[in-house]
């Protein structure tokens, strides 16, 4: 059993050595703006590269700093509303690539529609 466990250890470390490889060969051209943001108290190699690919780097796209804020979700809400308290779990962000809303395609809205009205008839 041990020695499955061990295998299996084994195992993810070859995937995780090949997954970091790939990332390593996808952010070279973004090396300068990898080290910029490694700089940045309490951002590491990883979280620079995850920063690059969710984000990008064109900033252009987001009109204010206060827009990128609201769009990774790390922006403060108003979380009471006639004396109740709301939830302060943070919303879930769109990730594996999500474009910012400026250069998501259009989309319909999707809601529910209106019951139908229960009218009662007269004969």
């Amino acid at each position: 059993m041990v020695s499955q466990i061990l295998a299996h250890v084994d195992y993810l470390d070859d995937v995780i050595t090949t997954v970091s490889e790939r990332v390593a060969t996808q952010i070279a051209p973004y090396a300068a703006d990898l080290t910029r943001l490694d700089t940045i108290p309490g951002v590491n190699q990883r979280t620079a590269e995850v920063l690059i690919a969710e984000l990008g780097v064109d900033m252009r796209v987001f009109p204010s700093e206060r827009h990128l804020a609201s769009w990774v979700a790390l922006c403060p809400g108003q979380n009471e509303s006639a004396g109740r308290q709301h939830s302060q779990e943070k919303r879930v962000t769109g990730t594996g690539g999500c474009a910012p809303p400026s250069q998501r395609p259009p989309c319909r809205p999707v809601g529910r529609r209106r019951p139908p009205s229960r009218r009662a008839t007269i004969d």
